[in-house]
């Protein structure tokens, strides 16, 4: 009895190693970060604890004037250019991220996908504006 319960574990052993070879899957960031959670955030009326509940509590806050706001946004969104505009005052904005990687190494490329999401809410606890990228790249 001892003999065939060794084999069956030394068999399992040795399936559950193939397995961690051919495919793998690594995701760091912010766990609630998705497409349809963000697309639930309405400009000007989303409040702090809306977007928390949906999102959970972001990676950075930063708090900027506006013209730091307008200086940051344009070096961070340099694929589309965000217009945003905004009034004289203070802000605090809000960045999630998320990447996902998974490789195999039988047959199938490696897939990676990077989602970055910034919200811009102003001193009444508003989001007035989100930032939505999901970038998607495969390797062979």
């Amino acid at each position: 009895m001892f003999g065939m319960f060794s084999s069956k574990t030394a068999y399992l052993t040795a399936a559950i190693a193939l397995m961690a070879l051919v495919l793998s899957c690594v995701s760091t960031g912010a766990p609630k970060l998705s497409e349809s959670g963000v697309r639930r955030i309405v400009d000007g009326e989303t409040t702090k604890s809306e977007v928390t509940n949906l999102l959970g509590k972001p990676e950075q806050i930063l708090t900027l004037d506006k013209e730091s706001l307008e200086h940051y946004i344009a070096r961070v969104a340099t694929r589309n250019q965000a217009a945003v505009s905004v009034p004289e005052g203070r802000y605090e904005v809000w960045t999630y991220s998320r990447w996902n990687h998974i490789a195999s190494l039988v047959l199938f490329p490696s897939y990676e996908t990077a989602t970055l999401c910034l919200l811009i809410i102003n001193s009444d606890g508003i989001c007035l504006k989100k930032l939505y990228v999901e970038e998607s790249q495969m390797e062979f």
